[in-house]
């Protein structure tokens, strides 16, 4: 099973722990994050993603981010299983997919904008505000470069795509042609 996959069941078992209350399911995500960034410290992220590190040093460390963050008991336990488990290197993943599932309980999508050319923050704009009249969502844009559409862009919400781009035009008139 690919560490995505795993990454994201985790996130489902912590975000069922909020019970639907989403003010209790931010705050677990704001300790999350905060939790990430150990993960971005050269040296405790050593610690941490270590297989051969201590749990229990690796409990204090994190005990201390907990701490901080006034983090739930239920988040405190979740990163102990995690411990336990020797999958405590996932929680970055754990984290940006509980952050999805989030959005999605707030009605947010995300969008995959994907252009030859990186587009500048008025055609992002543009873009997104298009999308939320459309599907009367909130939108959270990112932003991909492929060269191979040759100008235009193509937008992936989930499982809809919209193609601008010149390349699936060009490719149309092509089997026009042919036809």
């Amino acid at each position: 099973m690919s560490s995505l996959r795993i990454a994201s069941r985790y996130a489902k078992a912590l975000f069922r722990l909020a019970d639907g209350d989403l003010a209790k399911a931010e705050k677990q995500a704001t300790a999350l994050d905060t939790i990430q960034e150990l993960f971005a410290m050269e040296e405790s992220a050593r610690i941490l993603r270590s297989p051969v590190m201590p749990a229990e040093l690796k409990r204090e460390l994190l005990k201390l981010a907990l701490d901080r963050v006034g983090a739930s008991p239920d988040l405190r336990n979740f990163t102990n299983a995690l411990i336990g488990a020797g999958r405590l290197a996932m929680l970055p993943q754990v984290g940006e997919a509980y952050r999805l599932l989030l959005d999605a309980a707030r009605g947010v999508l995300h969008a995959e904008v994907s252009s030859a050319v990186e587009l500048g923050g008025a055609e992002v704009g543009a873009i997104q505000s298009a999308l939320k009249n459309m599907l009367r969502k909130e939108i959270k844009i990112a932003q991909r470069i492929d060269k191979n559409l040759l100008g235009g862009f193509e937008v992936r919400i989930g499982n809809m795509l919209v193609d601008m781009s010149v390349r699936t035009k060009l490719d149309a008139l092509a089997a026009q042609a042919l036809a």
